[in-house]
């Protein structure tokens, strides 16, 4: 448009004299801040400089200014250059004539310590405004100011003001001010840069200047939605009649979700869109294979809405999936695996799905439930067939996804959520968060939640990389490295996900690559706040929200490092642009603020309501007479006197454990279906740590009696184990109210219910006692014993998987999620991965693992016989090939080896076979140590070289330990004689060991390797001997570990943090792995790594003594 009538239209405005009045208080009180010294003053779009040579003219600051305005009217600039030479100012204030848009016109006026976006911002595009605000770091010093207006009626202003508010605040902008004197005039603000200045892009286009009568002209119609919204009144946002959504890009909501996909594969087609995981697509790629699924899908018959159920794991080929069966004009909806097979009927029965899309890993439980081959789909990522976009017509208020969350009447309850619904809730995170395409996003929920899915679009839409990591799987347990490995700029969890992540933590570790933190569910408090201050980079924000699957994000509230928060719960923020939050007492009416009322929502783009299940959609969602949804959540909440919403917890039986939404009642009817059980009452409490823990009370029918472990099972198998109770509490009855209701106020707490406590049996073996470290680790209590069991304790489904990632970096068994519902104790589990942790083989010789680049490193079995010990400590050295040598005997195969040098002369051809020529690289722990040292003995005998003889934490015979010199003398020979005849006559007499005596003669095993190492008399070894000792102090009889050196050439000693029972697991096992590799490559140059760089000399204290004969 021609920049003269936009002048001329601008000035005929309402206002305006009331806008500039307002403006030029600001610039003043501005200058009034400033230090002293020079002051900067840039102004885009500046027009005549009205606001600045006004604000200027009598002020006491004004020979420190220099301001540079730019505008391209001519006409503007004389008049302006006019102005400011009558008011003496033209030395502080230079008219540029230029073009506003470029960054490059404004080289030398910038960084500024005031920048003014005076009456132009209503003119641009809606994605313009937000690329102008994102570049405004280039633009302000820090703690330089910015004054802003926007008028309220143009261009759907009301909103607008709303995003441009939300749009500084993630742009690191604090509010100062903020006025709306007319409501039909304009709103004006000033904000604070509060981060770091950026350097100018010198080739960076800020916005498009448009004018009011194009963006007039194309606004696109939304013909279903746009009349409801223009009948809503005016809330907090702004929002109000004759205002629509914005219509363009993200900001359209009136399309679909493969359009918008569309043009982010048209603009980033050759970047990643998936940064994680075997398979890492490209947005074309990715697009490609969502097609060819599509067209697959459609292939096989059906109609537009058929449910497709999404049985996969947690990463690519799912989000490809997701896409394509969405482009074909179905449903989604994604099921969990780690559910029940019963649970996973109930919803592919209440969908009424057509087919099952699996993977290979999930092929058989995807067949299992279906019933029927058929129709279930096998994905293959890299199949043929059409790569084009499917000619399918979806419309903004199609169904995209079904979201089964948790049902009062016990059944799941699948959420409807359409095209529009999820383009608006990305639109808000946008803006809300200030998302970019450079973002590298996080996905630790499953796609089957609001939050997963939420999180997916976020990424995918905005042209952002997305990072799957398998939570599910994995629990936390490396996150921290993978966060840094993946570059992850914004990391979305639950609550309780964090929590958990937390605690993973070192001491000082930190998050450096995040920018972003964002809580999606669940209420944070101070304690959360301050784990993100301590762990999280400086320029790093956190954002609360408050969300439902049946709305999306409602609301955003963002922290930064400098605020000061103590105590308490944090808000959640103020609600979004489109979104209203009404706060309702128990006969509908308003309440006021500080008072707690039912959180109501009011939107166009909530959900149409629940799958099949009119009566719960007519309880819950409502319309009101001006056309928008209403939905009531249940949920309690506050409104501070800032707008800002407290979240107060659920008004009902509903709450949230690790992030999901749980009906207390449908867990109550589960137990309630077991035989024994007459009734149960499920009481959810907020332990010191702000997690929520169930507890069940059970009343058992008369004569009945019930074992919790089989309870516990059978729940596991019917519902989700978040939803299974960590306390089982049995009762004779229920305390009533004098009403004759149950009390639930008045029901015992769980140790309020403990009998005597049982006596804690320590564990018997080096496994029992890695798993009771294990659930003291991830449970945080101490002195577990093998009885005890991990549920009882307080365990939850979260920690489970915890437990079970924890297991397979000690010991490198990967145990599926059953097991430890099935193994639920120290004893049990310690069984079921003593038969995992011996690897079978005909021969003592195993392969830790496979290459061909390298000299092999020989690595003796532990004082217990297996090598498992040594899983994580291999996965950390380099690609060289690593062989463990087994005790014999510990398959329950044949008779133990009795002494050190039967063993060595056992072992010793397994080497030689393996590797005949040398130079041998040889190494053991514990009793291990001593077989190794005896092994480089022969080798030096038979005129080898042996280049690395490393001793870990290995203790010198004669060994004396915890024990007394009676238990050497005395107690412990007795022992050894009692397990010899016992296993001795069981032998003779022909009997082979079962699977249930296996564990007892592995101990038996175990013990010989102890008498074998009490009775060996080391010789003398013409070598160096290197020892990799713990700092440890507690040994009561004197340390043994440097014995050795008496016995060798020439000893190199190297001193680790931590003790001997953790130098395995991680934290010590990280310094071991480095030092270990350190001399690995000194003993073989061939095979460098960059660990070696990585060793801190001054952090290791390294020594090297000889021998004296």
């Amino acid at each position: 448009m021609d920049w003269s009538d936009w002048y001329k239209h601008y000035d005929e405005l309402p206002s305006l004299q009331v806008r500039l009045r307002i403006v030029r208080e600001l610039i003043a009180a501005t200058l009034d801040e400033c230090p002293a010294g020079p002051i900067r003053i840039v102004s885009l779009c500046a027009g005549d400089g009205r606001d600045v040579v006004g604000a200027l003219a009598n002020h006491s600051r004004r020979r420190d200014v220099t301001a540079t305005l730019i505008d391209n009217h001519s006409e503007s600039i004389q008049r302006g250059q006019a102005a400011a030479k009558q008011a003496g100012l033209e030395r502080q204030i230079r008219f540029v004539e230029a073009d506003a848009t470029l960054a490059a016109n404004y080289a030398g006026a910038v960084p500024a310590d005031l920048v003014l976006l005076s009456g132009f911002l209503g003119h641009l595009r809606h994605e313009d405004v937000a690329r102008l605000i994102s570049s405004l770091p280039m633009f302000c010093n820090t703690n330089g100011c910015v004054i802003w207006n926007r008028h309220l009626v143009l261009n759907k202003g009301r909103e607008q003001v709303a995003v441009i508010r939300e749009l500084f605040q993630s742009n690191k902008f604090e509010e100062l001010a903020f006025q709306t004197p007319d409501p039909d005039g304009f709103a004006v603000a000033r904000v604070r840069f509060t981060g770091r200045t950026e350097s100018l892009d010198a080739a960076r286009v800020l916005f498009e200047f448009v004018g009011i009568d194009r963006l007039m002209a194309t606004t696109l119609p939304s013909p279903t939605k746009t009349d409801a919204a223009s009948m809503l009144p005016v809330n907090a946002n702004g929002l109000e009649a004759g205002d629509s959504l914005p219509n363009a890009s993200l900001d359209d909501a009136e399309q679909s979700i493969p359009s918008r996909l569309g043009q982010m594969v048209n603009l980033y087609s050759s970047k990643t869109a998936i940064g994680s995981g075997a398979w890492q697509p490209s947005y074309a790629e990715l697009n490609v294979a969502a097609n060819r699924f599509a067209h697959a899908l459609l292939s096989r018959g059906g109609a537009t809405g058929d449910r497709i159920l999404l049985l996969m794991r947690h990463d690519a080929p799912l989000i490809a999936v997701v896409i394509g069966v969405i482009k074909a004009g179905r449903v989604v909806v994604v099921l969990n695996s780690t559910d029940p097979p019963a649970r996973l009927e109930e919803t592919l029965k209440d969908a009424d799905a057509r087919f099952i899309v699996t993977d290979p890993m999930n092929h058989g439980l995807a067949v299992q439930i279906s019933r029927q081959a058929e129709s279930v789909i096998l994905f293959e990522k890299h199949g043929n067939g059409p790569v084009h976009d499917p000619e399918i017509k979806i419309a903004p208020d199609d169904l995209a996804f079904l979201i089964y969350t948790s049902g009062s009447t016990g059944q799941p309850k699948g959420v409807m959520q359409s095209h529009r619904n999820i383009l608006h809730n990305v639109r808000r995170h946008t803006h809300g968060l200030g998302l970019r395409a450079e973002d590298r996003i996080v996905l630790l929920a499953s796609l089957s939640g609001g939050q997963g899915l939420g999180t997916t679009w976020c990424a995918l839409l905005n042209g952002a990389v997305l990072c799957p990591f398998p939570a599910a799987e994995r629990g936390v347990v490396g996150l921290a490295s993978w966060l840094a490995e993946n570059k992850v700029t914004v990391f979305v969890s639950s609550v309780s996900v964090f929590r958990r992540f937390i605690k993973s933590l070192g001491e000082q570790e930190q998050i450096s690559s995040v920018r972003i933190v964002r809580f999606a569910s669940e209420s944070a408090t101070a304690n959360d706040f301050a784990s993100y201050k301590k762990h999280f980079a400086d320029d790093c924000l956190l954002f609360t929200t408050f969300s439902s699957s049946e709305t999306g994000s409602l609301t955003h509230q963002r922290f930064a490092k400098g605020d000061a928060i103590s105590t308490g719960r944090l808000s959640v923020g103020r609600p979004q642009a489109g979104i209203e939050i009404l706060l309702w007492d128990e006969r509908g009416r308003e309440v006021r603020d500080g008072e707690a009322g039912e959180i109501i929502v009011r939107s166009c783009y909530i959900s149409p309501g629940y799958w099949q299940n009119d009566a719960l959609t007519a309880a819950r969602f409502s319309t009101s007479p001006a056309g928008a949804r209403l939905y009531r959540t249940g949920d309690l909440g506050s409104r501070k006197s800032d707008g800002s919403l407290m979240f107060m917890g659920r008004r009902d039986n509903q709450v949230k454990v690790n992030g999901y939404r749980v009906e207390l009642s449908e867990i109550e009817d589960a137990i309630a279906q077991q035989s024994e059980v007459e009734s149960a009452i499920v009481v959810a409490r907020t332990l010191p740590d702000y997690n929520i823990q169930l507890s069940a009370y059970v009343i058992l029918e008369t004569g009945r009696s019930c074992d919790v472990d089989l309870l516990r099972r059978r729940l596991r198998g019917s519902i989700p184990g978040y939803m299974v109770p960590a306390h089982f509490i049995f009762l004779d009855k229920f305390p009533l109210t004098p009403h004759g209701k149950i009390d639930r106020q008045a029901l015992p707490l769980p140790a309020e219910t403990n009998a005597a406590p049982r006596p804690v049996l320590k564990p018997r073996d080096v496994v029992e006692r890695n798993v009771a470290r294990i659930f003291e680790s991830v449970l945080g209590s101490s002195s577990i014993g093998r009885e005890d069991d991990f549920f009882d304790l307080g365990g939850t489904s979260l920690q489970s998987v915890e437990v079970l990632a924890a297991i397979e970096e000690v010991f490198n068994v990967a145990l599926p999620p059953s097991a430890l519902i099935e193994n639920c104790t120290v004893e049990r589990l310690a069984r079921l991965l003593s038969d995992r942790a011996v690897i079978p083989s005909s021969r003592p010789l195993v392969e830790l693992r496979a290459s061909n680049r390298g000299r092999p490193l020989f690595l003796v079995h532990s004082g217990q016989g297996d090598v498992v010990t040594y899983g994580l400590l291999v996965r950390k050295l380099n690609e060289r090939p690593v062989f463990g040598l087994q005790a014999v005997g510990v398959q329950g195969e044949s008779w133990p080896l009795m002494s050190v040098p039967a063993m060595a002369e056992r072992y010793l051809p397994e080497i030689l076979a393996k590797d005949p020529t040398g130079p041998y690289l040889l190494g053991g722990t514990c009793m291990g140590g001593m077989v190794a040292f005896e092994l480089a003995r022969r080798l030096s005998a038979m005129g080898r070289t042996v280049s690395l003889l490393a001793l870990m934490d290995s203790p010198t015979p004669p060994y004396s330990g915890r024990r007394s010199r009676w238990h050497e003398a005395v107690i412990d020979p007795l022992r050894d004689v009692f397990r010899i005849l016992r296993w001795g006559v069981s032998r003779l007499i022909g009997s082979k060991i079962s699977v249930r005596q296996l564990p007892s003669y592995r101990r038996f095993v175990a013990g010989m390797t102890g008498v074998a190492n009490r009775r060996y008399r080391p010789g003398f070894y013409d070598g160096t001997v290197t020892l990799l000792l713990t700092a440890d102090t507690e040994f009561p009889a004197g340390d043994s570990r440097p014995l050795i050196g008496r016995f060798a050439r020439e000893t190199r000693t190297i001193t680790l943090p931590g003790k001997r029972s953790g130098l395995f697991v991680r934290p010590a096992v990280d310094e071991l792995a480095k030092q270990l590799q350190r001399c690995l490559d000194e003993a073989d140059p061939s095979l460098q790594t960059s660990l070696q760089n990585n060793c801190v000399a001054c952090e290791t204290a390294i020594t090297t003594t000889s021998a004296m004969r």
